[in-house]
């Protein structure tokens, strides 16, 4: 049987298709048998051959081609009954055989969006947020076109956002903590007047992820070397700082306002917060500028309803609390608490090897120094005085 056209091409299929040696023929000419095609029976060509097990490959191999030649519209027929991370996966790999840059989440959306898909994008929420990146769920304002789609199912997957946002797979992290978190992250989001589709990522610290939702900062860290710190009127107060999870990893928490960068800040104004805080008996590992802060309100938990922070669930080690009075707005704050210590609790050789000791090694033999020097002259200081009597 002869195939020179579109007609024929389908007979042939449905006679031949248990016959494995004329299928051969198929395989062969594959990419001769898709020029017969035209837009408007293309996919029925598809759904033919995907019907034969052993076309599978075939139909793979050649998406590339297909897609080239058809556009990205055949592909998304061709695979609307695969599940999100699959169908992302199928068509990532064909862009990856005809151009340069990677086919991103981001476009897929937009893929889908362009051709009516829009029912996909809401049943799939879940796995989108699990897919995404964050900088593409938040600086690249993925969630707030999910949440465009559809608020009501966009409601449903907050529990999701929190778990992207932990950077724990879901596995790791039982509901109750996961419910817990979502509820804390959904009633900041509700006194500052924004939704979790407004949260931005901020970037990653040493051991912390930090995003900013509304004029509050969030950050998730694991693995924190200081579960308690040291009180100091000196560090930016927290509405929480706490761990939440002691299993596979430890996880925690920290909530508190947000704070412009502010490039006036020198390294000078990070060695005196370091002879400050030194000088209180508190070791400040991570003494560089970029961890300061200039405050834009006083330094204590601001909330809209009345709260009342408790000293357990910002991490303060009991014995060190004092009343002070806060710092003013345009005083500078330690906005990073990861690597603070009581002097009498600190080992450097306890560190771990990874951990930056530079800037604390400088402020150090600076502080120790001028330490000397104070004592020194104030034994010439004695000494004159009593050789002058």
């Amino acid at each position: 049987m002869k195939i020179n056209n579109f007609d024929d091409l389908i007979k042939y299929i449905t006679k031949y298709k248990d016959n494995a040696k004329k299928m051969s023929k198929i395989k062969k000419n594959f990419k001769q048998y898709i020029e017969l095609c035209d837009e408007e029976n293309i996919v029925l060509f598809i759904n033919q051959v995907k019907k034969i097990p052993e076309m599978h490959n075939t139909i793979f191999y050649n998406s590339d081609f297909i897609c080239q030649k058809f556009g990205i519209n055949t592909i998304l027929e061709m695979t609307k009954a695969m599940d999100f991370k699959n169908r992302f996966a199928y068509i990532y790999e064909i862009y990856e055989n005809i151009r340069l840059k990677y086919y991103t989440i981001d476009e897929f959306i937009d893929d889908l969006l362009k051709y009516n898909q829009t029912d996909y994008i809401c049943e799939n929420m879940n796995q989108i947020v699990d897919s995404a990146n964050i900088n593409t769920l938040t600086n690249q304002g993925l969630l707030k076109k999910l949440k465009l789609l559809d608020d009501k199912k966009f409601s449903e997957i907050h529990s999701s956002i929190v778990c992207k946002m932990t950077r724990l797979k879901p596995k790791f992290l039982d509901s109750t903590t996961l419910l817990g978190l979502t509820m804390i992250v959904d009633e900041v989001a509700k006194n500052e007047n924004v939704d979790i589709s407004d949260l931005k990522y901020i970037g990653k610290g040493t051991i912390t992820d930090v995003y900013k939702l509304g004029n509050k900062v969030v950050k998730f860290g694991k693995n924190r070397l200081t579960n308690k710190i040291p009180y100091h009127r000196r560090i930016l107060q927290p509405l929480i700082r706490r761990r939440v999870l002691r299993e596979f990893n430890d996880l925690y928490i920290e909530i508190s306002e947000y704070i412009q960068p502010d490039n006036t800040i020198t390294d000078e104004d990070a060695y005196l917060i370091y002879k400050e805080l030194r000088e209180d008996g508190i070791i400040w590992i991570d003494a560089k500028r970029e961890n300061i802060g200039r405050l834009e309100k006083d330094n204590i938990a601001h909330f809209n309803e009345p709260i009342y922070v408790k000293n357990e669930t910002v991490g303060y080690i009991p014995e060190t609390i004092k009343q002070d009075n806060p710092l003013k707005k345009g005083d500078l704050v330690i906005i990073d608490t990861d690597f603070l210590y009581r002097e009498e609790d600190f080992d450097e050789k306890l560190l771990d090897s990874h951990i930056n000791t530079d800037f604390y090694q400088i402020c150090e033999q600076r502080y120790q120094k001028e330490k000397n020097s104070s004592k020194i002259n104030g034994m010439i200081r004695k000494s004159r005085d009593i050789i002058e009597r």
